[in-house]
Formats: structure tokens, C-alpha cells, sequence
């Protein structure tokens, strides 16, 4: 049966790359129970705060909002605001890799008889 998958979304100004190498220690922790699937943004960036000069050479590096977009911490926290500072191309993508993580499941569930959880997930 396939585990459940968590999508890691890098900071501004960095990579999927980047972001998994920052990840590796709690990688090692979840692996066991979680499939952790880093996404890249859609938006080529400068590198962001804290990435140089370590991960010097690691670009291009990317970010989830267009660089005029000020989002407060508050607005983020309220998953029903975020899809409104995101462009409908990154809201697609991530309704994509959350798809097919929902495929994969029940495709394990069919072949397997259930025993994936149960619960209904889905994507609006």
C-alpha cells in the first residue's frame, strides 16, 4: 500500500533541489510512514534570504507569488485567501501533484481491498 504524501513547498528564491537537501534530516524521520514530493514554483527568482553562498551554483531558483505580491502572515494562514495571491497557473499545479497522489491511492486501494485510510479527500 502506498503511504501518504506530503507536498514540501520551498521558500521564495529557492528550488526543489535546495529544499530537499533542507528537508534531508526530517526525510529520514517521515520516510517510514510519508512519500515527501518537493515542488518547484512557477516563478524564476533571485535567490532568497539565507540560500547564498551555500547553495551557490544550485539555481535557477523560483518562487510561488510575482515579487509585487505582499501577502501578510495572516492571509497565508487562511487557505481560502491564498488561491486568490496565487496565479491560476500554480493553483493548477498544485491540484495536479495533489491528484495524482489521490490517484495513486486509490489505485492501491482497488488493487489492494481498501485499507487506505478511509477518510474522503479531495481537491476544490
Amino acid at each position: 500500500m502506498p503511504l501518504p504524501t506530503i507536498l514540501a513547498f520551498h521558500g521564495s528564491g529557492s528550488n526543489s533541489t535546495i529544499h530537499t537537501i533542507q528537508l534531508a534530516r526530517l526525510t529520514r524521520f517521515l520516510r517510514p510512514h510519508f512519500d515527501l514530493e518537493s515542488l518547484t514554483g512557477p516563478i524564476e527568482s533571485a535567490a532568497g534570504p539565507g540560500i547564498l553562498p551555500f547553495f551557490e551554483g544550485c539555481g535557477p531558483y523560483y518562487r510561488w507569488l510575482p515579487p509585487t505580491e505582499a501577502v501578510s502572515a495572516s492571509v497565508t494562514r487562511d487557505a481560502s485567501m491564498t488561491s486568490l495571491h496565487m496565479g491560476g497557473d500554480v493553483v493548477s499545479m498544485i491540484k495536479g501533484e495533489v491528484e495524482k497522489c489521490l490517484f495513486v491511492v486509490s489505485a492501491a486501494d482497488s488493487a489492494g481491498g481498501g485499507g487506505g485510510g478511509g477518510g474522503e479527500v479531495g481537491v476544490e
